[in-house]
């Protein structure tokens, strides 16, 4: 006899294979993503009421002695914040594979089988997750879906950098002046690499922390008591890198990136960006042979000495740039975390990784003279 969860797992595999299927035949055109935000623009607030924690209300799992929530996180990076949230007290799953790039992944059986049988899934939000966005929306069933993206300040209305920025201080959050967002498609001002600012992470586990300790009231000094240890490493993290990159001449200060994915960290720390090689949100785009060569152009210019990529983004318009500018490919790890011995395997190691990283590059060092730890 099928029972109603085997007919769930059945009906989510059904749409995964559909949504493949799509990508498969229809390619994106230039400069957007194959995720189409056009037929949700209707919905859009009314879905992500649904999916948002500020508008859940959470009701206790019944759990028995020895039984843990069950808790899925889409990308290495949010399931890393979340373990240090729920530790011990959670059975985690976490769906990116270390390696893989979230704006090309697709899912696998083992995922829908995950899905289906959480008890809560955490997402970062606006548009990142293309592998599975529409699958969380339509899926069903009795997990709560939580987008860490809600309520975070929006991009789009923080053109300039305040005093606070310019004297490096990480004593209070300037980004609570900026709009907050309440769209969870990725759209232009909308940038969805959100971890890349410490303090937009400290809000997110604020989010992991209140969920959790609703479903599970139980552990909920537990899931506190790790939420007050992991916000003060934040503030550690936070002030270091103001530290490093201090150290920065003016003239130094601006990046270029394979893909638009340094907004959060150029805003929160005070450097300048040039035009991207690809100038999206996601890697899975091509830019056009004109934006190509004013990139090029900017390039020689302004003396740009490194181009910034993605450690899990194709490399080939990249290199083919830096043969013909003479510049350096400098990677980071960007939609992942590292492998073991990597010195980025968690949050916290990965952001002094790519900080130390982006020191060295622009200060024109090959190797660190001091530890990113």
């Amino acid at each position: 006899m099928i029972t109603e969860k085997q007919i769930s797992i059945l009906t989510i595999i059904m749409a995964i294979l559909l949504i493949a299927a799509q990508c498969s035949s229809t390619p994106a055109p230039d400069n957007q993503t194959n995720y189409d935000h056009s037929q949700h623009d209707a919905q859009d607030e009314n879905d992500h009421d649904e999916m948002g924690q500020a508008e859940t209300e959470l009701t206790p799992v019944e759990l028995a002695e020895v039984e843990l929530l069950n808790v899925v996180a889409t990308t290495n990076i949010v399931g890393d914040i979340v373990n240090s949230v729920g530790g011990t007290h959670i059975n985690l799953t976490t769906l990116l594979p270390l390696g893989s790039d979230p704006h090309t992944y697709q899912p696998t059986p083992q995922d829908v089988a995950a899905v289906a049988e959480a008890d809560i899934v955490f997402i970062n939000g606006l548009g990142l997750e293309e592998f599975l966005t529409d699958l969380i929306e339509n899926a069903g069933g009795e997990a709560v879906v939580v987008d860490l993206s809600v309520g975070l300040p929006d991009l789009e209305e923080h053109d300039e950098h305040n005093e606070h920025e310019e004297n490096g201080e990480a004593g209070e959050d300037h980004d609570d002046d900026m709009e907050e967002h309440g769209a969870h498609g990725e759209t232009e001002g909308h940038d969805p690499h959100i971890w890349f600012n410490p303090i937009n992470v400290r809000a997110m586990v604020q989010q992991v922390e209140n969920s959790l300790a609703e479903l599970d009231p139980q552990h909920q000094t537990q899931y506190n008591a790790n939420l007050e240890n992991y916000e003060s490493e934040l503030n550690i993290l936070d002030q270091w890198i103001f530290n490093k990159i201090n150290t920065l001449s003016a003239k130094r200060k601006n990046l270029v990136m394979d893909h638009n994915v340094l907004n959060h960290y150029a805003n929160r720390y005070g450097l300048g960006q040039i035009n991207s090689i690809i100038p999206s949100y996601s890697s899975n785009t091509s830019p056009s042979a004109q934006e190509l060569a004013e990139l090029q152009n900017q390039i020689i210019e302004q003396k740009i000495r490194v181009i910034f990529v993605s450690a899990t983004a194709n490399m080939t318009l990249a290199e083919r740039l830096a043969e013909d500018t003479g510049i350096k490919l400098i990677p980071l790890y960007t939609g992942s975390l590292g492998e073991e011995g990597s010195g980025a395997e968690t949050y916290l190691d990965y952001m002094r990784h790519n900080t130390q990283m982006i020191v060295n590059g622009l200060s024109g060092r090959s190797k660190s003279s001091d530890s990113a730890r």
